[in-house]
């Protein structure tokens, strides 16, 4: 399934940076960014000519044809920030409500944290599913800013989400590893695509053994799924023979597979080199079945898919094993979902409701002000104000950029700051 995420550029508010949130495999893009302009980049970045609101579509494209966005909006966590404690594990929790499976997800943190070496991440799906984001370290560099299947690289693959229930309770926990640096989980976002292009199963009753008249059926029960337009089935079956019990070639066995509405064709019948002692490959990739997959399109993938193996009749004293049986069934999206993206002018932001509204740039996670300032916020800008009969006006808008520098070094368990 095709899906996306963007972000404006602070500093130049006509830029948006879209981030390509595609499942299954995607290997090009069809970017509309509504304003004329289009791109064939995975993750474009754009200029807009001027502060409007546009109507922005991808259609990805894979094996398996084109998949039209089904990304949930992102979600922000509601009860940060949490501070994190030395020593103790702090967690943050987000509620999806989306009936969707999990087919993609990005993560998206801000974490305030000197010395960002002590701090462990781990996200906690409803289902349960433990995904370590970020191992503890010696980077003696502050704060954990970016996303996690994005341009962070979770410790852990976010694959072990994929198939689970989207809606629930997920948990982001902090630990704190070590003394002395403290913190807090400031922000942090979920956007989960849902995996309903592609429906896919690995059959759980393996391995089998494929005697002389005696067929082995393996079965793959898929749950939901679209309309079947492509279909790939992956195998891994061997043969022997059995009074020797050595290998032998898989010319001895034949392969059907059929659908939960009873569609039945053969996949292999024996039409392989005598030297084959594996038929390992998937059928509408690298393999190619004796009668056609397109015989099971526009049917409906749910029920129990079973991979058939039989011993050829004039083979008494052969048989086999089936060791892997996969069925994907994906389906191509006619149509191109698009998501509205406001573009607004210096100092304001999409309000939430596709209206610009002033941008508070003296929020706590915004305020750029020096400490011995007042952060003033205006319509569309700021100033940096001194306490009444401090001084004058050191600061204002944009033209507030330096920061102080800072060099952090561990020697022998310690930290030292200047």
């Amino acid at each position: 399934s095709s899906g996306f995420r963007h972000l404006i550029d602070r500093t130049d508010p006509l830029v948006a940076s879209f981030s390509d949130l595609s499942t299954g495999g995607a290997t090009s893009w069809s970017w509309d960014f509504g304003d004329g302009a289009n791109s064939s980049e995975q993750n474009p970045v754009h200029v807009f000519p001027i502060p409007d609101r546009y109507s922005v579509c991808l259609q990805s494209s894979n094996g398996c044809g084109s998949a039209t966005a089904q990304c949930d909006p992102e979600v922000l966590s509601n009860d940060v920030p949490v501070p994190i404690v030395d020593l103790q594990t702090r967690s943050s929790k987000i509620q999806i409500d989306s009936l969707a499976n999990v087919g993609d997800l990005r993560v998206r943190v801000d974490i305030k944290h000197t010395w960002r070496g002590d701090v462990r991440l781990t996200l906690v799906s409803p289902s349960g599913t433990r995904v370590i984001l970020k191992q503890t370290s010696n980077d003696s560099s502050d704060d954990i800013v970016g996303t996690y299947g994005g341009n962070l690289q979770s410790a852990q693959p976010l694959t072990a989400f994929e198939g689970e229930p989207a809606r629930g309770l997920w948990t982001l926990e902090a630990f704190d590893a070590f003394s002395a640096d403290t913190g807090r989980i400031a922000a942090w976002a979920l956007a989960i695509c849902d995996a309903r292009a592609c429906a896919s199963a690995n059959a759980t009753d393996l391995p089998k053994n494929v005697a002389f008249g005696a067929p082995a059926t393996s079965i793959v029960s898929l749950p939901a799924g679209p309309p079947i337009d492509r279909l790939r089935v992956s195998v891994d079956v061997s043969a022997f023979q059995v009074s020797t019990g050595t290998p032998s070639g898989v010319t001895v066995l034949k392969l059907e597979l059929q659908s939960p509405s009873g569609t039945r064709i053969m996949l292999f019948d024996g039409n392989a080199p005598l030297s084959t002692t594996r038929l390992v490959g998937t059928y509408g990739v690298d393999l190619v079945p004796l009668q056609t997959l397109q015989a099971f399109t526009g049917q409906s993938p749910v029920g129990n898919w079973q991979l058939i193996v039989t011993t050829r009749p004039s083979f008494p004293d052969y048989g086999g094993r089936i060791d892997v049986f996969r069925v994907q069934a994906c389906a191509t999206g006619s149509t191109t979902k698009c998501r509205a993206v406001t573009i607004c002018g210096p100092g304001f932001v999409d309000d939430g409701t596709g209206n610009c509204g002033d941008f508070d740039e003296c929020a706590p996670l915004f305020n750029s002000c020096s400490p011995e300032l007042t952060c003033v916020n205006q319509p569309g800008t700021f100033q940096c104000l001194p306490e009444p009969g401090v001084g004058v006006l050191l600061a204002s808008g944009a033209a507030l950029i330096g920061a102080l520098g800072r060099r952090r070094e561990r020697r022998g368990g310690e930290r030292l700051e200047e």
